[in-house]
């Protein structure tokens, strides 16, 4: 196993987990007038990050996939 393929299992594991880890529900955008949205808008903006971070990792993963495939 090539030290490219070890890093595209490794990012494998690490997409997995943090999608497994995100909480969807706690990401609504819905507006209400219950005071919990405050803490609902306040998770949505932390998630961010997370979310450009996944995006990231994911498009790692899929070059390491055209580049395993290469060779």
């Amino acid at each position: 196993m090539t030290g490219l393929e070890v890093l595209w299992l490794f990012l494998a594991v690490v997409i997995i987990f943090i999608i497994l880890s995100t909480d969807p529900k706690s990401a609504s955008g819905d507006i209400g007038d219950n005071n919990s949205t405050v803490l609902f808008l306040s998770v949505t903006e932390s998630q961010k990050f997370f979310r450009s971070f996944t995006w990231s990792l994911v498009l790692l993963f899929y070059i390491g996939t055209l580049l395993i495939n290469g060779y």
